[in-house]
């Protein structure tokens, strides 16, 4: 983001800023799931996870949806339905190599 952001001129102080304050989110973002999962019991973490996940995805969608000027519930709803296929197809993923490397 950095590197980015100074080839497209940016001034390089508030490049950093910038950068760090990505940095800080993408942080405390991960730090909540860690703590969700060592939190709560092994049957109620992946569901919490999921949901927030999702929660934020519908957040970020409308903040997106609001700055480009498009509907809010439409870009939620194609977010969440390509979130929705990308864990579908790595759950599967998950089965068919599981089930490979168990048959060896």
């Amino acid at each position: 983001m950095h590197i980015y952001q100074e080839s497209e001129r940016v001034n390089g102080r508030e490049a950093f800023r910038t950068t760090l304050a990505n940095f800080a989110t993408r942080v405390a973002t991960a730090l909540s799931f860690i703590a969700a999962v060592l939190l709560l019991p092994t049957s109620v973490a992946p569901w919490v996870c999921l949901g927030w996940g999702f929660a934020l995805l519908a957040l970020l969608s409308a903040l997106l949806a609001k700055a480009r000027g498009v509907s809010a519930p439409s870009e939620i709803w194609k977010h969440c339905a390509v979130a929705v296929v990308v864990i579908l197809v790595s759950r599967q993923l998950d089965v068919w190599i599981t089930s490979g490397l168990m048959d060896r």
